[in-house]
């Protein structure tokens, strides 16, 4: 996955004197410039702060995987883990408490919000680090109340030029195995998704392709043949209503990818279909030449104010999707920092670029769940895929009411319900969208009815 952050805190008066170190010992650097410190890009030697930079360089000399065992030798650092790697890790700062130090990837806050306003340490790896800057000390003048104790800026790599990737895979004693992979350019994301789990992707279209099939009274033939010409017509213009970036990365996940069926249609113009697949399911539903069966809905499901016993947002969905056990079994978890938007976290599978489930840096959750209209589905509508409308909602909306115009103004094929979920607003709502219209129905917490 790709991955990106920056930034460094508060200018003292110029004669204090400034505490400046890093991952070695090192003299002032004037060369060096720093952002975090006085949200400005500033020489190191000038800093009136307490400052560390951990460099690339030095994170490949030492080969450490992680980012908790590099800060753990910084000044006024303690690292503490609670069991084996992987585990939950807390980073304190100068005796203050974990959610007293803020995380920036990227120059963008990645606290969990979820998680007492701490960092998840523990699922941050070094492979796409460029460098660490940290300054420590009370910063919340700059960086507001979380950086009670300091501010650690995460900056990513970037690539010098075109498409870079690099990879790493370790084995120990009891059949342990660690791995991780990077990639970056435009089409970063998408290649090292298809890099790192091959096998999960020949499985999975084996799948599905199967599971079409089964849905098919005569699996072979002209029916097959009718149905695919159907959909190739109506999805002809599918690529309209997919933004370049977009493209790029399914791009990305064509290059990283084996074509195992290459008497079918062409790989790239199948998978952007894939990205499509729940759209196209609901043209199909209630086609006569499908096979009927009894299908199963997600749900989803949110409780707030009296309803919790705290008064906080719970959010849940049941995940279902009648495409075989393959999709339950090998869901993966994306980290997600893109070059432009908010960091984000989604469940999906092996080769997805688009997103179902998942939240982002600002508390927004979202979650995708079937629905039905009249205008849904009907031959010759096309739109964006929902799985990329969900997606864009996570990288951009920074409240309720932004998820809610992404949703709104764009179109689409097919009729879903959206649950969009506030941790800051601790309020949720239903968008109900079909390609005619749409509506946002402000939710109340059960208890409060």
């Amino acid at each position: 996955m790709r991955t990106q952050y920056a930034w460094a805190a508060l200018l003292l008066p110029a004669l204090a004197s400034a505490e400046t170190t890093t991952g070695a010992p090192a003299g002032p650097d004037r060369d060096t410039i720093i952002v975090t410190a006085a949200r400005l890009p500033q020489p190191l030697d000038r800093t009136g702060s307490a400052v560390s930079l951990v460099t690339r360089q030095e994170i490949i000399d030492r080969q450490a995987t992680t980012t908790a065992s590099l800060l753990r030798d910084l000044p006024g650092i303690a690292v503490a883990r609670s069991g084996p790697v992987g585990s939950q890790t807390q980073l304190r700062m100068r005796g203050a408490e974990a959610n007293q130090v803020l995380v920036l990837i990227d120059g963008v806050e990645a606290n969990d919000l979820a998680g007492a306003d701490e960092f998840a340490f523990e699922h941050l790896g070094t492979l796409d680090i460029e460098r660490i800057e940290v300054v420590r000390g009370p910063q919340s003048a700059l960086w507001g109340s979380e950086a009670l104790a300091g501010v650690i800026n995460v900056v990513t790599r970037r690539p010098a030029s075109g498409l870079q990737a690099d990879a790493y895979l370790e084995g120990g004693a009891y059949g342990t195995v660690n791995g991780g992979a990077w990639a970056g350019g435009r089409a970063g994301r998408g290649y090292a998704s298809a890099k790192f789990t091959p096998e999960q992707l020949k499985e999975q279209e084996d799948h599905l392709l199967k599971t079409v099939n089964e849905f098919l009274p005569w699996p072979s033939g002209p029916v097959r043949w009718l149905l695919k010409q159907g959909i190739g017509v109506n999805n002809r213009r599918l690529p309209e209503y997919v933004s370049e970036e977009e493209k790029l990365e399914i791009l990305g996940l064509v290059e990283g990818s084996v074509d195992h069926h290459p008497d079918d249609v062409p790989l790239y113009h199948r998978v952007l279909n894939y990205h499509a697949a729940h759209d196209i399911s609901h043209m199909l539903i209630d086609n006569p030449l499908v096979v009927k069966r009894d299908l199963v809905g997600c749900t989803g499901f949110a409780v707030w104010g009296p309803a919790t016993q705290d008064g906080g947002l719970l959010l849940a969905r049941n995940f279902d999707w009648e495409a075989g056990e393959v999709f339950d079994r090998s869901k993966v978890i994306f980290y997600v920092w893109p070059e432009k938007g908010l960091p984000y976290v989604h469940v999906a599978w092996s080769g997805m670029a688009g997103a179902v489930t998942g939240m982002n840096a600002r508390g927004i959750a979202v979650s995708l769940n079937a629905a039905r209209t009249d205008d849904s589905g009907r031959f010759g509508t096309i739109g964006t895929p929902v799985s990329l409308l969900v997606k864009r909602v996570l990288n951009e909306a920074e409240s309720i009411e932004q998820a809610v115009k992404i949703i709104r103004d764009t179109p689409v094929f097919v009729s879903d319900s959206y649950l969009v979920a506030s941790a800051r607003e601790k309020r949720a709502v239903v968008v109900e969208k079909s390609p005619g219209s749409s509506t946002a129905v402000t939710t109340r917490s059960a208890s409060s009815r």
